[in-house]
């Protein structure tokens, strides 16, 4: 989730102007930072919009080439110069060194304030974040329709195909059960990983094959398994609230066979105790088992242990 460049260019109110770096365009912000250091590379994390006015820039030869190689290899967006104060207009060799890079700059006029453009940045990604949860209220219903057709493996495909990624179902010894597309499988790394924090609920990884987000199948303290969702990108927190909404469906479904023995057991307990008090007669109980899937043909055994020792009757 980001602010794609092109977006914030188009931004009249800010007066935006590309002077280099054509190329990164398809680039996107993820947070614009002011910072006026000679070398702000140690500080930065990849994918921002470094804002300065050059206060700090060095002026011997090649010292721009060396300031926008440094940005360049901290991953930043793009680099924002604010002129009429310490430069009258951005210079030469910076926007040189930019344009050989493929490093987007940017330059911002006086009149515009840097907490302006800060501003517009942090407000497009709290708007992403607002439309991220509103299609993911509207992709959790389908999911639920999903799981009463098709059970674990159609919310495994609908998780799929909503969020982008590979999603698989994994069973106590990390078999997959369910996965979509067909055949997709989790790195070792991960599930190592997953293994050594068994009892956290949740779990994310990044690694060389992409983010691994890992979610408990559970109904109370009965583990079933792990929801893991692949993806070769950032995962927002509408991936997440998708993956928990899918975690507790695959846990119900997985939930239906154990909940439905059980009451088979309590109603075969039951009609055994009826038929023992005889309030029910040998050719209903007969018809009870025979419906529950346990054919009867010589009549009704029950085997019974008393003081240790078993007796037929």
């Amino acid at each position: 989730m980001g602010v794609p460049l092109t977006w914030l260019l188009r931004r009249q109110e800010l007066h935006l102007r590309l002077v280099a770096g054509r190329s990164g365009l398809h680039r996107e912000v993820i947070w614009a930072h002011s910072i006026e250091l000679a070398d702000p590379a140690p500080w930065l994390a990849g994918g921002e919009l470094v804002l300065t006015t050059g206060l700090r820039l060095p002026t011997s030869p090649g010292a721009c080439a060396d300031y926008i190689r440094r940005l360049a290899e901290a991953g930043v967006a793009a680099v924002g110069f604010g002129i009429g104060l310490t430069h009258e207009q951005v210079p030469a060799e910076l926007a040189e060194a930019a344009e050989e890079t493929g490093l987007v700059l940017l330059e911002v006029p006086l009149p515009t304030p840097f907490v302006a453009v800060t501003k517009a940045v942090m407000e497009r990604l709290a708007e992403q974040q607002y439309e991220g949860v509103v299609q993911a209220s509207r992709i959790q219903p389908r999911m639920t329709r999903a799981a009463l057709h098709g059970g674990a493996q159609a919310v495994v495909r609908e998780l799929a195909v909503s969020t982008g990624a590979c999603v698989v179902f994994l069973d106590h010894e990390g078999k997959a059960r369910a996965a979509h597309p067909p055949g997709t499988g989790i790195p070792a790394d991960a599930l190592t990983g997953a293994r050594a924090t068994d009892e956290a609920a949740s779990a994310v990884s990044a690694g060389p094959d992409g983010v691994v987000a890992l979610q408990q199948v559970r109904v109370g303290p009965r583990v079933h398994g792990r929801l893991a969702l692949v993806a070769d990108r950032t995962l927002t927190p509408a991936d997440h609230l998708l993956l928990g909404h899918a975690a507790s469906l695959v846990a119900l479904e997985a939930e239906k066979p154990l909940r439905l023995r059980d009451e088979q057991n309590r109603v075969n307990a039951m009609l055994l105790r009826m038929l023992l008090d005889g309030t029910v007669e040998e050719a209903a109980a007969l018809d009870h088992l025979t419906d529950a899937g346990f054919p009867v043909r010589d009549g009704i055994r029950v085997l019974a242990l008393r003081g240790g020792s078993p007796r037929q009757a």
